[in-house]
């Protein structure tokens, strides 16, 4: 949403990603927690930016898991990164956006000059009468011996008076954004159902079980969503659900497979509390 003045927004999300058996033996489950903080505001004429600082924290926990040999593949895992989002207003209420980003994914002691993912994401939005926002666009990340790309379909769209159709999460090396379909209620609550596509690739350090490796997860979260707004500065996310069609994958210093497996569903719930200022 376009504002006349800068403004400042943090948030902190603890998750908690439940045991999950892994096909072929063991099981796995994470928690950890999730902090954002940014500030964005008008630059010159219809230049609009910003700059958002992200760390991440996951600490997993392995049993047994026989398709990695028995032994933990990894262990706490980081994620600190920054982002540059950019907007430009055209006629006829269209924009164009890209937010170029940089981060570092490490288990805890790896190499952080090899740890570095970089690229970046572009849309072309158009605003239409009553206020709804429609695009496309695209990602594209590099770093940790791969090239990834992936579509984007941008949406906010008020189907009724309470009822609305739109994207719960800001895309980035972790994934698009996916969608979201919220009725909001009196008194400043919303109740949605949500679902995103999400895969963390991070480099692990030298004295695993798989040294200078790489480690990676993939799941399909699919959560209820409900939130609490306190006037225009605070809200409160509570979210409950589960994340399916995870995926384990470790990989050797240069990007080759060593192992893969599948995981069951698993419970996820997770809460967020976020200002803006």
């Amino acid at each position: 949403q376009a504002e006349s003045a800068w403004r400042v927004t943090a948030s902190v999300t603890p998750v908690y990603q439940g045991m999950a058996d892994i096909d072929g033996g063991g099981s796995y489950r994470t928690e950890g927690v999730l902090v954002r903080l940014g500030a964005s505001g008008p630059i010159l004429g219809p230049l609009r930016g910003g700059v958002v600082f992200s760390y991440d924290y996951r600490d997993s926990h392995f049993e047994t898991p026989t398709a990695f040999g028995s032994a933990a593949p990894w262990e706490a895992v980081q994620r600190i990164g920054v982002a540059v989002p950019l907007s430009v207003g055209l006629a006829d209420g269209w924009s164009v956006g890209l937010t170029p980003s940089l981060d570092s994914f490490r288990e805890d002691a790896a190499s952080w000059g090899s740890s570095l993912t970089y690229g970046g994401t572009v849309t072309a939005t158009k605003t239409l009468s009553g206020g709804s926002r429609i695009g496309v666009g695209g990602g594209i990340y590099g770093g940790l011996n791969k090239l990834t790309g992936f579509p984007l379909v941008v949406v906010d769209l008020p189907l009724t008076e309470r009822l609305r159709l739109a994207n719960p999460l800001t895309a980035g090396p972790t994934g698009p954004a996916g969608l979201e379909l919220s009725y909001r209620f009196d008194g400043g609550w919303t109740l949605g159902v949500a679902g995103a596509y999400r895969a963390y690739r991070f480099r692990l350090n030298e004295v695993g079980p798989f040294p200078n490796g790489i480690g990676e997860e993939r799941t399909v979260p699919l959560v209820v969503h409900l939130a609490k707004s306190f006037g225009t500065a605070v809200t409160v996310d509570l979210y409950a659900g589960a994340a399916v069609g995870g995926r384990l994958r470790v990989e050797d210093s240069g990007g080759h497979k060593i192992a893969e497996a599948d995981f069951d569903p698993a419970p996820i719930v997770a809460l967020t509390v976020s200002g803006r200022f």
